[in-house]
């Protein structure tokens, strides 16, 4: 059985059906379902969240316009006009009596959610803000790391490096902010970094060269470059985790679970300690809906890391699944 959703949104099925596969829907991130998905939430019983049939006519309307749209490539402009009337509508007293309903809220948030989207693959200066924000232009040199900064300041240079696939300086960064603070909260915070969060053995840097290449690829969206360019990482360098789960996201993202869920597992059997591996699982989870697995997964990052910030998404989706009774 398929870990997939459908990728066409089936019609007249219970709320709760649609409410489950908005869910989905976003972690694969599948804007046009999404859209549709929330579409057929809002006109469910729009009486009982106090927006008027009319109101709930021209949600509709919107959000058809904005389904639509993600067909085709070539009709993005359109997208972020119909974004910014979903913006403005969300803005009003009807985003209000959305918000009194956890369901609905979730579905204003989901199409706040594709505004955003649109609004960045409209942006056609999108590929030189990748291009051109390379680490010199936010203070971070790439040959060392200097001495002489606060533990504080290391540590945050260690999270803007990881940020950018630069694993070694991020180690080194990190390794400044445990000299600097051996015993305080930086340091015990700069080893649980580099126990949950770097590669256990040192990226050479040819490969750091090609994950970045990778990562300007994947933000851009062009999934089947990256896939390319991470495809030969993991090749030539089997035991580099990063490449491996930046692989799997974009495997998520083209719909193949199966072998991205395959990568992860692999990552995790060879570092169980990386909390990339157990992000990129939690996912799955939800594509897959296998809420159990994802409580029990969320908790083993807490264990690694109570702190880890990308937690509060999945904690948001385990309360929604809670409130349909699926826990």
């Amino acid at each position: 059985m398929s870990m997939l959703p459908p990728r066409e949104v089936p019609d007249n099925l219970p709320s709760i059906e649609y409410q489950k596969l908005v869910l989905r829907y976003q972690f694969l991130v599948w804007p046009r379902q999404m859209a549709k998905c929330s579409k057929l939430l809002l006109q469910s019983d729009p009486s009982s969240q106090g927006i008027t049939e009319e109101r709930s006519k021209q949600l509709a309307m919107l959000m058809t316009a904005l389904e639509a749209t993600f067909f085709a490539t070539d009709t993005i402009n359109m997208v972020q006009d119909t974004a910014s009337e979903i913006v403005k509508i969300a803005a009003t007293g009807v985003g209000d009596a959305m918000d009194k309903n956890p369901f609905t809220a979730q579905a204003k948030k989901n199409v706040l959610l594709m505004a955003g989207m649109a609004k960045s693959l409209a942006d056609g200066a999108l590929h030189k803000v990748v291009s051109d924000v390379v680490l010199p232009s936010v203070g971070l040199p790439v040959d060392f790391v200097p001495p002489g900064h606060s533990p504080e300041h290391y540590l945050a240079m260690a999270m803007r490096y990881e940020q950018f696939g630069f694993a070694e300086a991020a180690r080194m960064a990190c390794e400044r902010a445990i000299e600097a603070d051996p015993k305080g909260t930086a340091g015990t915070r700069a080893r649980v970094r580099m126990r949950t969060r770097l590669p256990l053995k040192p990226v050479p840097a040819a490969a750091t060269k090609q994950y970045g290449a990778g990562l300007k690829t994947y933000v851009m969206k062009e999934y089947e470059n990256a896939k390319s360019i991470f495809e030969l990482l993991v090749r030539n360098y089997p035991d580099f985790e990063w490449a491996a789960l930046m692989l799997a996201k974009t495997l998520i993202y083209q719909g193949e679970i199966e072998r991205a869920q395959d990568l992860a597992l692999k990552v995790y059997r060879y570092n169980p300690n990386m909390i990339g591996s157990h992000l990129v699982l939690a996912s799955i989870d939800v594509v897959a809906w296998r809420p159990k697995l994802l409580e029990e997964r969320l908790e083993k990052i807490r264990g690694l890391d109570p702190t880890t910030p990308e937690l509060a998404p999945f904690d948001s989706v385990l309360q929604m699944m809670a409130g349909m009774g699926c826990l």
